[in-house]
């Protein structure tokens, strides 16, 4: 605000100096044109003159002119001068905020990335190596010299942008540009005012509420450290929840059994294993086939292994299955909403995955491919 004030004070000072210059010129140097026209004349002078241009199409004549127009040229130096120390000084003060973490963002279509464990680097080199998203804001409260670090590490990769506070209050999350954003990732935060588990998880909570409320369409992934709070960040509205070690058990177990299963495991999720585990839209010339032959095409086409298909279902709609002209229909449509719960409107999306889900699966149009492919 104070450098906006600061610009818009400049401005207007520039703009009374040059209506005075014009006015000046056009009284010393009218040389019996019309009012109007001389005005004219002596603003395109004045700011020719200021600009420090100088075209010599108009120019003072009398000796009074010429004392104006050495002012006029001292005057626009000094208002050149100062303006760009101005504007410079608010470069700098504008990247020192955004250095600390104060300063908002203004971007569209980025990732929002709250709390900060030992994780972090791991996510960021993950979402940098895959193209996820172009920008990401990270929110939490360390230092500015960490930051720095992190933007330096993945400065030709992906472009990072800090906020600085806690990321449970709508202001902070706000200034993130959370309106703006296209998704969010809440990392469990083991800072040193939430140690236990249990309040890492709360403050999980809190914020899934609190993003959901300030923008319900979001796509929100939650990292948790108690099993137990999966539930209660379901009903908190994430669409995505990791437990903190939760493959550990398993690997442990089968890496006594079956040492070769945590061995592909930990090479699919490794950041620099040759292949990745990856998702895609089939191309529309699979749609129709069945699974047998779209993973035929696709070790074939994209020497890939086609795994899995994904699939995105919008929420059940009651609204859809009443007629519009049907007074029984519309009688329905008033009972239930008079009801608290309004099962009218459409319900949550559900996503289902299946692996392996047989060879005479068909291909539908919405279906994403899962496939291991080579990075």
């Amino acid at each position: 605000m104070l450098a906006d004030t600061t610009v818009l004070r400049l401005a207007f000072i520039a703009l009374v100096f040059l209506i005075l210059a014009a006015t000046g010129f056009a009284w010393l140097e009218n040389g019996g044109k019309p009012w109007h026209y001389a005005f004219a004349d002596g603003l395109w002078w004045a700011l020719v003159t200021v600009a420090t241009v100088g075209y010599g199409d108009k120019c003072p004549v009398t000796p009074e002119g010429k004392v104006l127009g050495m002012l006029v040229i001292t005057g626009g130096v000094i208002i050149m001068s100062v303006f760009t120390a101005t504007m410079a000084s608010l470069m700098v003060e504008r990247s020192i905020r955004e250095g600390k973490g104060l300063e908002a963002v203004l971007s569209n279509n980025h990732l929002v990335l709250c709390g900060i464990n030992r994780h972090l680097h791991r996510v960021l080199e993950e979402l940098a190596q895959n193209g996820a998203t172009d920008e990401i804001v990270l929110v939490n409260n360390m230092h500015e010299e960490q930051f720095a670090e992190l933007r330096e590490n993945f400065a030709e990769r992906v472009q990072l942008r800090f906020v600085k506070g806690d990321y449970t209050r709508e202001t902070v999350l706000r200034r993130a540009g959370i309106l703006n954003s296209s998704s969010v990732i809440i990392l469990a935060d083991a800072s040193a005012d939430t140690t236990s588990g249990s309040l890492v998880d709360d403050k999980t909570i809190l914020t899934t509420l609190t993003i959901r409320h300030l923008k319900p369409t979001i796509r929100i992934c939650a990292e948790i450290m108690d099993e137990e709070k999966i539930d209660h960040v379901k009903r908190a509205g994430a669409d995505e929840i990791v437990v903190q070690g939760g493959m550990s058990g398993f690997l442990l177990a089968r890496g006594t059994s079956s040492p070769e299963v945590p061995m592909v495991i930990k090479t699919l999720s490794a950041s620099d294993s040759d292949v990745k585990l990856d998702s895609k839209a089939f191309p529309s010339d699979m749609v129709g086939l069945n699974f047998e032959q779209a993973m035929t095409r696709f070790l074939v086409e994209q020497s890939a292994v086609l795994v899995g298909i994904f699939r995105h279902e919008k929420g059940f709609s009651l609204e859809k299955m009443l007629a519009d002209g049907s007074a029984i229909d519309n009688f329905i449509r008033e009972k239930l909403k008079e009801s608290k719960e309004n099962l009218l409107t459409e319900g949550k999306p559900t996503s289902k995955l299946k692996m392996n889900p047989g060879r005479d699966y068909i291909i539908k149009k919405d279906d994403m491919a899962i496939i291991i492919a080579s990075r």
